[in-house]
């Protein structure tokens, strides 16, 4: 619960702030740090153990943590606009 509620916080930002994990509420970032960023987030919070209980190698955080969630969020959203040409 605590989780959501600090993302849904994220939306209420002035338009050139951003809510970075890690790095708190920032200026926008530029496209190279947020792919740097999204890339050493994505690789140093991957998910390890069994499969009923995997966890973030880094963090200890049950299922994915937020390093990772927002890492995701940009990788996919940046691929998927390269994808469709926009």
């Amino acid at each position: 619960m605590w989780l959501r509620a600090s993302r849904d916080l994220a939306t209420e930002l002035p338009f050139d702030m951003e809510h970075v994990p890690g790095l708190g509420v920032v200026k926008k970032l530029d496209k190279e740090r947020r792919w740097h960023l999204a890339g050493v987030y994505a690789a140093r919070h991957q998910l390890v153990g069994p499969w009923l209980r995997r966890s973030c190698a880094t963090c200890g955080t049950r299922g994915r943590c937020e390093y990772h969630r927002w890492a995701d969020d940009v990788l996919i959203s940046e691929a998927s606009r390269e994808w469709l040409g926009r």
